[in-house]
């Protein structure tokens, strides 16, 4: 027998966004925007906090439909104008939400433009890092806080500085005069970064066109995660599935299970209603609960929803709850960062050797360890089918948005996204584990991993493709049973593409990764 896996070692590169898509919902937010004198001041720009953006007419007037019930936040930016803000508005699809937002002189300059795709002219979900000046640009959460931004968190709260600025293809936000470096990136794309000299009361236009590298999806590869987290605990921004929805966009997020709670914006809404409402065919969004989460370890998982009773740990093992509340209703179980900080020993080889067939992969975390690989490569050895995984911990509340950790690719057999789609490509090992968008892809005989071939003399074709920035020099190890096979180092091309092939027998038992 010989079983190929696939995962991925590197960092540093960013793959294919697809254009935002909102959910038709009937809440509003109408209003005018006005400077110091109250006279109207007509194109200035307009966006909520979910990255909803439009232009105000002659009259100041302005109006943003379609929106999920919850909370936003309001911001207009104008040439030579403080930033208006407006906080916290509830809005419903009862009341429609009427303001005025006035805004102040300063000295400021607008940035505004758009990011497209170079061959086919639409427009890109994309995230830029943004600097003018010395101060990072950053987007703003449903109380108006810049996301990421603070600087009052006690000592020991855990707190994301977060620079990234997210847009569903147009963008417009206010920088200080003098120097401006902008560097976009979309999954898929070659990043861009451009400079400007951004002067006081005037507005600096950018078409940021990407070339086009790869596109996971169009190969049947889909992004997800399955480890994170709307609100964890620590409150230090307000957050909410509508704001949550397009950040995962603009990170190209296709599959996405968010775990309790979900939003702390003071609106109260059915939670599970909202993350259908906010997927569609680019984005589906499902809820989950990281459960069992005791001393004994904490679990993901993916096909289920959050348990309506929960089991006590001093009542029930976790390994009873994963059998009894996952697998046996369809869903598929990884216990998650089990090497990491408090997590480290705790029930996971107790597991596997009690109740192997309860367990479908191994989780990686969020960054690739020598440690976590030869653990991974003992269970594989001693029989056991466990997938790659990488997991973010994404915490939304805190800053921690999961683009800027681990991700797990699948491939549904059917290569359609579903909830049972995705369980299945878990339980057949069909996933890669990425970081920073880069995406590793392992074939034998033009088989997937998680593919299972007889032992013989017959001779077999591995094809290795890695989708990396162009330029980056990187080195591709082949593994057999958790050694090194093959080590060859590439330099991945303008295409954004490197390919190494080769050729090989196994009479043996063996397992292969890259």
């Amino acid at each position: 027998m010989m079983v190929v896996c696939s995962a991925v070692r590197l960092a540093l590169a960013a793959f294919g966004l697809a254009a935002c898509v909102v959910a038709s919902y009937g809440g509003q937010i109408a209003g005018v925007v006005v400077g110091a004198d109250g006279a109207p001041l007509s194109r200035a720009w307009v966006m909520t906090c979910n990255g909803r953006i439009v232009q105000s007419g002659a009259d100041g007037a302005f109006v943003i439909a379609d929106l999920s019930n919850g909370g936003y936040a309001l911001k207009a930016v104008f040439p030579g104008m403080a930033d208006a803000l407006l906080a916290r508005l509830a809005v419903t699809s009862d009341v429609p939400v009427t303001c005025r937002l006035q805004m102040t002189p300063a000295d400021t300059a607008v940035v505004c433009g758009s990011v497209t795709d170079a061959v086919t002219g639409k427009s890109l979900a994309a995230w830029f890092e943004a600097r003018s000046g010395s101060a990072p640009i950053r987007w703003f959460d449903v109380a108006g806080q810049p996301y990421g931004g603070r600087t009052d968190v006690p000592a020991g709260v855990w707190h994301q500085s977060n620079r990234r600025f997210w847009t569903s293809g147009t963008f417009a936000f206010s920088a200080a005069p003098g120097r401006l470096r902008l560097t976009v990136q979309a999954d898929g794309y070659a990043p861009a970064t451009v400079e400007r000299a951004v002067q006081a009361g005037r507005q600096e236009s950018l078409t940021l066109v990407l070339k086009p590298l790869f596109d996971p999806a169009a190969a049947g590869w889909y992004k997800g995660d399955f480890h994170a987290h709307g609100v964890h605990g620590e409150r230090l921004y307000d957050v909410n599935i509508p704001m949550i929805a397009f950040m995962l966009r603009a990170e190209n997020y296709r599959w996405f299970y968010l775990s309790s709670e979900f939003n702390n914006d003071g609106v109260p809404v059915d939670a599970a209603s909202a993350a259908v409402g906010e997927s569609g065919s680019d984005l589906l969004l499902f809820l989950n609960a990281e459960y069992p989460k005791t001393a004994g370890g904490h679990v993901g998982s993916v096909g289920i929803g959050p348990p309506a009773k929960p089991r006590p740990y001093s009542r029930y093992a976790n390994i009873e709850v994963i059998k009894a509340d996952i697998v046996e209703q369809g869903g598929a179980a990884v216990p998650v960062h089990p090497l990491y900080g408090h997590m480290r020993s705790r029930e996971l080889p107790f597991m596997l050797l009690g109740a192997p067939e309860l367990i479908c992969g191994f989780d990686f975390y969020t960054s690739w360890s020598a440690s976590s690989e030869k653990t991974w490569s003992l269970f594989l050895n001693k029989g056991y089918r466990l997938c790659r995984t990488a997991t973010s911990d994404a915490a939304f509340d805190l800053g921690r948005t999961p683009g800027t950790m681990g991700a797990t690719f699948i491939r549904p057999a059917c290569g359609q996204l579903s909830r049972a789609s995705i369980v299945e490509a878990f339980k057949s090992g069909r996933t890669t584990i990425s970081w920073n968008g880069v995406l590793l892809l392992f074939t034998v005989d033009g088989s997937d991993c998680g593919t299972v071939f007889p032992s013989g003399e017959a001779a077999r074709n591995a094809v290795v493709t890695l989708h990396d920035t162009p330029g980056k020099k990187r080195v591709v190890t082949i593994t057999r049973n958790g050694e090194v096979f093959k080590r060859m180092p590439v330099t991945v091309p303008e295409s954004g593409m490197s390919e190494v092939r080769f050729d090989f027998s196994e009479r043996e038992k063996a397992w292969y990764s890259a």
